[in-house]
């Protein structure tokens, strides 16, 4: 491992998978950082484009870009693989559609240093196409903060929001503590990877540095998106993921003010499951839409929620009924506001 306390080295994993049409823009950014001690690692996760020739010429151009081709096993192998590859004593993670400011990782590594902490979090820009036009919702609403682990958890959705907390991206981690604790990402899983990590890196760690400013550009239009994908599972899927949040913010002493915001986080994505089935009824099927209503309304978080942090009519109204057992009246509801008919 290459390390200098004056210079130190930066590895930035990039997991690359059909990504001809963004991938220049993300590298771009990556080489173009002020930090220049950098390596850039591209794995080609068997893209069936022309995403690895990219990535080859990339590396015949600039001595700091590693390529690695491997066969089509997911994101978490990629970034697995990327994490094996590593040399320097930091790591960044960037997705192949996402792209940084140029200050970024300076900017990281100068206050995970002065503030010894374990992990560095910045706030990012989400951005997406409506109606043809770019929509960005910045995602910063903290202050330049150091925590304790079980600060920081205290302080989500309060001083940052929890996507801040629960994405891979706008992190700074350091190598030695992944390796010293084997922290990998689960490949047995396609969806929430990411908060999974999180989780074991928040699990060993003692300090975590804020920063609001706005570095990363994560983009959410991207239709090979994982995002974009009809998952059959979804409500199965988000309960491990969010189970083991809980079990660690009460394992890590988080106040119970906070057990409740993350309670109310995982009801609202339970719930969400039946939005994503509603959002797919091409794929979906009457009979899986009924089966995920039946499955939100019987859960136990589900039916011990309250509807403090519901605002809207649009949002109070399926909730009152969900968690009433109407079942059949919220499909109807649903498929007239979703699917555009009853179906």
């Amino acid at each position: 491992m290459n390390v200098s306390l004056e210079n130190p080295l930066i590895s930035v994993i990039v997991p690359v998978y059909k990504a001809e049409r963004l991938l220049k823009k993300c590298a771009d950014s990556i080489l173009a950082q002020t930090h220049q001690n950098l390596q850039l690692i591209l794995i080609n996760d068997g893209s069936p484009d022309n995403s690895g020739a990219l990535c080859d010429a990339y590396a015949a151009q600039d001595a700091r870009v590693l390529v690695k081709h491997t066969v089509n096993q997911g994101v978490s192998a990629a970034r697995n693989e990327g994490i094996r590859l590593a040399s320097g004593e930091y790591i960044a993670f960037v997705d192949s559609d996402d792209w940084v400011e140029k200050d970024f990782l300076a900017s990281a590594l100068q206050d995970i240093t002065w503030e010894q902490a374990d992990l560095y979090i910045s706030g990012l820009l989400e951005e997406t196409f409506k109606d043809g036009v770019m929509v960005s919702s910045e995602q910063n609403k903290g202050k330049d903060k150091s925590y304790t682990v079980t600060q920081l958890f205290n302080a989500f959705n309060v001083d940052y929001s929890f996507m801040l907390i629960c994405g891979i991206w706008c992190k700074l981690y350091k190598t030695s503590f992944i390796r010293e604790h084997q922290i990998l990402f689960d490949t047995s899983t396609t969806l929430g990877e990411d908060m999974l990590f999180i989780c074991d890196y928040l699990r060993h760690a003692e300090r975590v540095v804020f920063s609001s400013q706005v570095f990363y550009h994560y983009f959410r239009g991207n239709p090979d998106s994982l995002f974009s994908r009809y998952y059959p599972d979804m409500y199965e899927i988000n309960i491990p993921l969010y189970e083991k949040m809980l079990s660690l913010m009460r394992e890590k002493g988080c106040s119970p003010s906070a057990v409740r915001r993350m309670e109310d986080v995982y009801v609202r994505v339970l719930v969400g499951s039946i939005y994503h089935e509603f959002a797919f009824c091409e794929k979906s099927t009457p009979q899986s839409r009924r089966e995920v209503i039946r499955k939100v309304a019987n859960d136990p978080n589900v039916r011990s929620s309250h509807l403090g942090t519901y605002r809207t009519l649009k949002d109070v109204v399926p909730m009152l009924l969900i968690k009433s057992g109407a079942t059949e009246v919220v499909y109807r509801l649903f498929s007239r506001r979703y699917c555009g008919k009853q179906v």
